[in-house]
């Protein structure tokens, strides 16, 4: 992802605090703001809903942030593309759905989208993140702020 100066960024992060490592997007959101970047806006929630199109509006960039129990250690950063998926609920809406809406809905192209998963360990009904997966999210932070920051590619 190359960032100008004049993109602007949404961050999308979700997951459950209550459920220990469930809730890395979320604590990566919380971090994150503590930066106060200008072109960077963030959404916390604890599940995607298509109504999160609506909020695609106007954004450059959009980054999906949430944990992963099987990616790499310690993140995976990749670009995704919209893609319709039929469901019987809408508690399992994944990023892809919602660009495709967003497109359905506004007839124009989705903005440039990323996930970045943070691999965790413990889901369990803890508010705390285990020692590995805060040393990921720590990780994560810091590529996504110093590329953000510095670079402007990521």
């Amino acid at each position: 992802m190359r960032l100008s100066d004049r993109d602007k960024v949404l961050v999308v992060a979700f997951g459950n605090i209550a459920r220990g490592d469930d809730g890395l997007g979320i604590r990566f959101a919380e971090y994150l703001s503590n930066e106060h970047l200008d072109n960077v806006d963030i959404e916390m929630d604890y599940q995607l809903n298509i109504d999160l199109s609506v909020d695609l509006l106007n954004y450059d960039k959009v980054v999906f942030v949430d944990a992963s129990i099987n990616c790499k250690e310690p993140y995976e950063f990749y670009r995704i593309n919209p893609e319709p998926s039929i469901a019987f609920t809408s508690h399992s809406v994944k990023p892809e759905a919602i660009l495709a809406v967003y497109e359905k809905c506004f007839g124009t192209s989705a903005p440039e989208t990323w996930i970045l998963a943070i691999r965790g360990y413990q889901f369990d009904l803890s508010d705390n993140l285990s020692e590995k997966a805060t040393k990921n999210l720590l990780e994560a932070l810091d590529f996504f702020t110093k590329k953000l920051l510095l670079e402007k590619e990521i």
